[in-house]
């Protein structure tokens, strides 16, 4: 009787499970989850929590789950975008791909978790988006050549570097490219921007310091599609068929303006070609604008003046206007202009006397020159007459008598000898 007795206490107590920590028999869990033997309750396989392995944070799963090894905790949120919660953040901690953070703030070990999960979801949702945050500027690569540039859109702050890029263009100081020789070493890298039929692109290309404050020396060169305009790189150091429209270098740490108009009846491509000033290279942000082209920008839209006796034509500004029309020296005067211009036409009869002056305001310096129409190249390399000498705020006045048997087209320039600026003017013009 003892021994029944103790038999069926026995089969209660298996059945019971008794004295097991199994507290899961007979339990099932739904939507993946499994059974905890220690506590009965139903939570996600070790292999997701903590962010570890795919799910951890990397690019894909985000930082799902709760766990030790890293991830982004309760508030780990979406694989796109690294993580939206508090550990995996948006902004500054994580981010999205637009807004997120850098590598280390949107998903390292520290801010998204363990390295095995938190690491890959911060680069992959962080350094993408996340330079944007900290720099300003959408994080772009620049293109290694004319051939193979990369395309901005007209209107957005770009963030890019040159660093790593190989030396394909080296630019000197003539006509419109700016470079004064010390490009030599430098690499390179290329924008290319779609400009409309009558409109101006203006691009700005602002230097970024290091992580030591140290800032560097950009040089901007504007120039027309095909790629051959870009010349070819030769063995002596120089570049053979370089074309500029526009250039600027104006020393280390500031920004470089560049800007030039769309005179064809089609959509025009330009090269932005950003080089580095004696062997310089670094970060920079790169922004792009479009506008209608002034009267009197180039010699394709030159303002006629009337034939006058010395009285004021003119009154005008160089300001907001491109550089069209470039000089070499000393085939237009002493110096070399490629700054903004200002174009006005003249019908000179025969055997008749022209003079222009050019009156500045003070602070700009402006150059005056004549060219034989009746179209002038943007390269011009011979004037028929030339003056710079004035220096700022002073008068420049140029002097030419068509010996001719026939009138006459000639183009009268008021310039800049170096870009960017431009200024305020009188023009008096009188034909004898």
């Amino acid at each position: 009787m003892r021994l029944t007795f103790c038999g069926v206490a026995l089969l209660l107590c298996v059945l019971a499970s008794c004295g097991s920590s199994n507290k899961c028999a007979g339990k099932v869990c739904k939507n993946g989850l499994t059974c905890q033997l220690s506590t009965g309750e139903c939570v996600q396989p070790s292999g997701r929590a903590g962010g570890s392995g795919t799910a951890g944070g990397t690019g894909t799963a985000g930082g799902s789950g709760t766990g030790t090894a890293g991830g982004t905790g309760t508030a780990g949120g979406t694989g796109t975008a690294g993580g939206t919660g508090t550990a995996g953040g948006t902004g500054t901690a994580g981010g999205t791909g637009t807004a997120g953070g850098s590598g280390t703030a949107g998903g390292s070990g520290t801010a998204g978790g363990a390295t095995a999960g938190g690491s890959a979801g911060g680069t992959a949702g962080g350094a993408a988006g996340g330079t944007a945050m900290v720099d300003g500027g959408v994080p772009f690569a620049a293109g290694d050549t004319c051939s193979s540039p990369s395309v901005l859109q007209v209107g957005v702050l770009y963030r890019s570097s040159i660093v790593g890029l190989t030396n394909n263009d080296q630019y000197g100081d003539y006509l419109a490219c700016e470079g004064q020789g010390n490009t030599f070493t430098a690499p390179d890298g290329v924008f290319q921007v779609a400009v409309p039929a009558g409109q101006v692109l203006t691009a700005t290309v602002t230097p970024l310091p290091d992580l030591n404050g140290l800032n560097w020396d950009p040089v901007v060169n504007l120039i027309a599609s095909p790629a051959a305009n870009c010349g070819t790189l030769q063995s002596d150091g120089g570049t053979n068929g370089l074309q500029c429209l526009s250039g600027s270098d104006t020393g280390s740490g500031t920004a470089e303006v560049v800007a030039a108009g769309n005179y064809s009846a089609g959509t025009a491509n330009l090269f932005i070609v950003v080089d580095g000033f004696a062997g310089t290279s670094g970060a920079f942000t790169v922004g792009t604008s479009l506008g209608l082209i002034p009267p009197a920008d180039s010699c394709a839209n030159a303002i006629a003046v009337p034939v006058l006796d010395g009285g004021l034509f003119d009154a005008g500004t160089t300001l907001g206007y491109t550089n069209d029309v470039s000089t070499a020296s000393p085939g237009c005067g002493s110096h070399r202009h490629n700054g903004a211009d200002k174009v006005f036409s003249v019908s000179l009869p025969a055997g008749k006397t022209l003079t222009a002056t050019v009156t500045p305001e003070a602070g700009f310096d402006p150059a005056l020159y004549l060219v034989a129409g009746p179209t002038c190249p943007s390269a011009v390399t011979t004037c028929l007459a030339a003056s710079d000498t004035g220096g700022t705020g002073a008068t420049d006045t140029v002097t030419y008598t068509n010996a001719g048997s026939s009138t006459q087209p000639v183009f009268i320039v008021v310039d800049r000898y170096t870009a960017p600026g431009g200024g305020w003017f009188t023009l008096k013009v009188a034909v004898r």
